[in-house]
Parts: structure tokens; sequence; C-alpha cells
């Protein structure tokens, strides 16, 4: 699950055009620990490369420059959390959105609150990017947007905004880059503070659902039954994508729910999670 770090409060109140807010300085703070990382990790990142033998060790370095950029952007966020009281508004977003975007920061809304979120756009600026972390970039930053998109334009944002049918084409998309890069495959959500997409990481959610998308409905009876978008994508993927090294999964997985009327039951459930961890 996509997850955005908020903090949640009521409107926007300045102090006095005299006295500086706590969201101007958290501005301040943003541009120049920009700078230290700009020339911090693009020195690094230089070096690096220049020692780089391989393809694979010049996507190692890149790995390296990405996991700094995380460790930048939650530095920010806890920096955020810790000082800032003075909640931002339309008028605040609309005037520093460029500026935050940028520092690699993008600015989204949450049950009516505003707040930063990661956005790559920035890190596509580094030079001799290799070619597979850039299309992976790409196609985070794709799905980055497409969510942030969805919960300005609906005032909220829980749970992620993916319906079953993208899910499903984002595991696949994934796959393909990350068949490309081994550098790229080995990305696991232990090695960061925060979970990019990966197709792992989407292949969950994906067949086991979660508590605010959930994969079964509830029946009168009180059973539930799979869902006809988790139906019909699960069926799609079995026709179309058995290339995939998650079609036995999700193919195994669909028979044992047709086998049961596509009734949830505990023991498949079971099975399903030993073979997810299996996987790991």
């Amino acid at each position: 699950m996509k997850k955005i770090l908020c903090l949640i409060t009521a409107l926007l109140l300045f102090v006095g055009t005299s006295i500086a807010s706590d969201l101007d300085e958290l501005a301040a703070v943003i541009q120049r620990s920009y700078a230290n990382f700009v020339l911090l990790q693009g020195r690094e990142y230089k070096d690096a490369l220049n020692m780089s033998e391989t393809k694979k060790d010049e996507e190692e370095a890149f790995k390296e420059l990405y996991k700094s950029y995380i460790d930048y952007y939650n530095n920010i966020i806890n920096y955020y959390i810790e000082n800032v009281t003075t909640p931002m508004d339309s008028e605040y977003v609309k005037k520093h959105k460029k500026e935050f975007l940028e520092y690699g920061f993008g600015l989204n809304i949450t049950e009516g609150s505003w707040c930063l979120e990661d956005d790559y756009t920035m890190l596509l600026r580094f030079p001799e990017i290799p070619e597979v972390w850039i299309e992976w970039l790409k196609l985070q930053q794709k799905y980055i947007t497409k969510n942030r998109n969805k919960c300005i334009k609906m005032g909220f944002c829980e749970g992620g905004t993916m319906t079953i049918p993208e899910r499903e084409k984002a595991i696949i998309e994934f796959e393909k880059i990350e068949q490309k890069s081994e550098v790229i495959a080995s990305i696991r959500a232990h090695d960061f503070d925060y979970i990019p997409y990966t197709s792992r990481e989407l292949v969950d959610t994906y067949l086991m659902g979660n508590d605010l998308k959930p994969i079964f409905d509830w029946n009168p009876d009180d059973t539930k039954s799979l869902n006809k978008a988790s139906k019909k994508s699960f069926e799609h993927f079995i026709k179309h994508h058995k290339s995939s090294k998650y079609w036995p999964i999700v193919n195994d997985y669909y028979k044992k729910l047709e086998q049961n009327n596509f009734l949830y039951s505990p023991y498949i459930n079971g099975w399903l999670i030993d073979e997810l961890e299996s996987m790991k």
C-alpha cells in the first residue's frame, strides 16, 4: 500500500507579515537540505560511476543515490512532523507547488489536509542515470502522480487509489523492468523506511486485498465471495500473462477459489499466505 506521511491539522493561520511562519521555515530548510543533497550526493555518485567497471556497478551506484534520496526525504518529513504546526492551505500549495517539486517533494491531500510526499522528478535530473533506472523512476512517478491527482480531486486519500485492473497492469509493468535489472529486482521493503512500488509489493494486495481495498464482499448469510472486479482481473491475468512469474500463484489461487464456489476460506487464505511467504 502506497503510504503518505501527513500532518493532519486545521486551517492555515498567518501570525503576521513581519513574522515568518513555520511553513516558510520548512521551505527554507528544504531548500538548504536540497542544496546539500545535490552537492554531496552528486559528487559521491560521480565518484562511484568513475569507479564502476560494469553496468551492474553503475546500477548499484545509482541505487545508493536513490537510498540517499529516501534518507533526505525522511529527514524532511521528520522535521515537518516535529516543527511545523501551521497547516497548509490551497493558497500556500499553489504558491509553493513548483518549488517543492524542484526539491523532490510532491504536495498531496488526505482527509482535507495537505501533506508532503515523495516525487522522483528531481532525481531524474541527475546526469548519467542507468537507462533501466530511468524507466523505473518514470514508472514510479507515473503511479505517484496518478494517485496524487485522484486524491486531490476527491479531497481525501486513504488506502491507495489503485483499482484492481490498475494493480494488475502495474504488477506486469514493474515485473518487466525488474527482469531487466538484478539490482532493481533486489529492492525489498526492509531496505527502505519508505517502500516504493515493486511487483512483489503490489501482488500481495492484488491477491489478498486489505481492510480498505478488500477483494471479498460480504453475503447476506455472513459468508464472503470474491468480488466481480477481482474475479474478472484474475481471469484476465491467467489468460494474458502466462509468462509472468506470478502466473502460477494467481492461477492456483483462482482454481482453489473456483472449487470453493469463490467463497472466502481460511484454509485457502492460509495456503496463499504460505505461498506468498515462500516467494520472499
